[in-house]
């Protein structure tokens, strides 16, 4: 061990010792030479960036399954079409499906654990434009109806991604906007002004859209035709050693982002990533807290910091990170990132 690396080990020694919230991780990140992203101070007198600190129960709200319970879901080769595109630097599915609105919002989970429902959610209203016959160009898919309705897939105290795809391919479930909005049967009923709570009771299931919608709720029902696996690896996947499945596990979620749409992926997540502020994150410090549903929206490779990255829309509002989306180290299974990668295929309208 060097002396620089011997001054930070000390340093986070103290910064650990004598500070009461998570404000040392962001000192020691934006410490580090050669760090590729940079860490906000929780501590700071405005509220936007206090929200980045969410308990870890609501930051970790998602459980992964294992290897060979990945075995029994379905996988979707992939088509000719879509094998022999070739793969360009950067990618943007905001920039490719302009159209859709979806893809360029962030949503806030607030102090429910419900992140693998948004991630599922968001991923399923960005498709159901892009399938579209009918111009669903402004679509929201209600994370409420899947939270309160699939008691399969999971509540406020975390989930399952895969069992929530397989409940839309099989029952389907309603449209529903953000807390307090008029948009869609069913809206989200958690404040983002919960977020330093941590939710436990879920609204129960009831089979009804808000007064004066335009439909029922059997009629605003959307389902998929089907739903797969897109990226498998084992969650404990990494460089060097694993080299050849990640290279391919990248390039099958990069085709399937250009053919179809945005994934859902799941991160394991360490305390340092409530602290990200701008950059491409990769762990550096903090202990791990769980596992945490997002969605990948494109790729691209920072010039500056010669780091290749996945762009990844998070669900902890507008105020986190760099607009509320967060750019990832590709190809390294990063957190795993690469090793839980689902979709759907939804009925076109």
């Amino acid at each position: 061990m060097d002396w620089m690396h011997a001054a930070i080990c000390l340093l986070v020694i103290f910064l650990g010792c004598y500070a009461s919230d998570d404000s040392w991780i962001a000192r020691y990140v934006n410490s580090l030479p050669g760090a590729t992203w940079r860490a906000t101070i929780g501590d700071q007198p405005h509220n936007a960036t206090q929200k980045a600190f969410r308990p870890s129960a609501v930051a970790s709200s998602t459980f992964i399954l294992q290897d060979h319970e990945m075995d029994s879901f379905p996988q979707q080769p992939l088509s000719r079409f879509a094998a022999k595109l070739l793969i360009p630097e950067s990618f943007d599915a905001r920039e490719n499906w302009p159209q859709c609105e979806s893809m360029k919002e962030i949503r806030d989970q607030g102090g429910c654990g419900s992140c693998w429902a948004h991630a599922v959610s968001e991923v399923l209203s960005d498709r159901l434009c892009i399938f579209s016959k009918t111009g669903f160009s402004y679509i929201h898919m209600s994370v409420q109806d899947l939270i309160s309705c699939c008691r399969k897939c999971g509540s406020c105290n975390g989930g399952v991604v895969e069992y929530a795809f397989e409940h839309f391919k099989t029952f389907g479930f309603v449209t529903g906007g953000d807390y307090a909005s008029r948009k869609g049967c069913k809206a989200y009923q958690f404040s983002p002004d919960t977020w330093n709570e941590t939710i436990r009771v879920v609204p129960k299931c009831k089979r009804s859209c808000y007064p004066g919608y335009r439909k029922t709720y059997a009629s605003d029902l959307h389902k998929g035709t089907s739903w797969y696996v897109v990226s498998k690896l084992k969650v404990t996947a990494a460089l060097p050693k694993d080299r050849r499945e990640i290279e391919e596990s990248e390039r099958k979620i990069q085709r399937e982002l250009m053919t179809n749409g945005p994934v859902t992926c799941s991160l394991q997540v360490y305390e340092d990533l409530k602290t990200y502020e701008s950059g491409v994150y990769q762990h550096y410090v903090g202990n791990h807290t769980g596992a945490h549903a997002t969605k990948i929206i494109g790729w691209g490779y920072d010039k500056n910091l010669d780091v290749p990255y996945w762009t990844v829309a998070n669900s902890w509002g507008p105020a986190w990170g760099e607009k509320g989306f967060v750019r990832v180290r590709r190809g390294a299974n990063e957190c795993g990132i690469e090793s839980r990668i689902n979709a759907a295929i939804p009925r076109s309208y």
